[in-house]
């Protein structure tokens, strides 16, 4: 239940930083303010918007959150697939975790995340992407 607690402290300002481990899917994980009890690991999506298209495509008839990790190249790619294709989608992004500029954002809406990947950053990025049709994964959260 220790997203209950990162709910809260996000919903308060209170910055919630993962502790340096093995992966960064379970630092992402740990950080995300969002009930999440299975998910499928995807790895580095493909590089075409096709090809994310596709993968994504798959990885959502599963019901389950993605967790992906991008580059910025890429990054830009999978928002506006999600934007144009999957506008119920939720994105907890997490980028430089551990590092000094790390910085951890839910985006409910789909724009939101679209106009974050426009603006320049660096960085290596995790992305728990939530299907919108995972039954209310976000309806707990704030």
């Amino acid at each position: 239940p220790g997203y209950l607690i990162v709910q809260e402290a996000h919903s308060r300002g209170i910055p919630v930083r993962p502790v340096p481990g093995v992966t960064a899917v379970a630092a992402a994980l740990c950080v995300c303010p969002v009930k999440i009890k299975d998910y499928i690991f995807a790895g580095f999506l493909p590089k075409s918007a096709t090809g994310i298209r596709k993968s994504l495509g798959n990885y959502f008839t599963l019901g389950v959150p993605v967790v992906a990790y991008a580059s910025k190249r890429v990054l830009n790619r999978i928002a506006g697939v999600i934007a144009e294709d999957y506008p119920g989608t939720a994105v907890f992004a997490a980028r430089e975790m551990t590092k000094k500029f790390e910085e951890y954002v839910l985006f409910r809406e789909t724009s939101g995340f679209l106009a974050w990947t426009q603006q320049p950053r660096l960085g290596e990025f995790t992305l728990v992407i939530i299907p919108g049709k995972t039954g209310g994964l976000l309806s707990d959260s704030k």
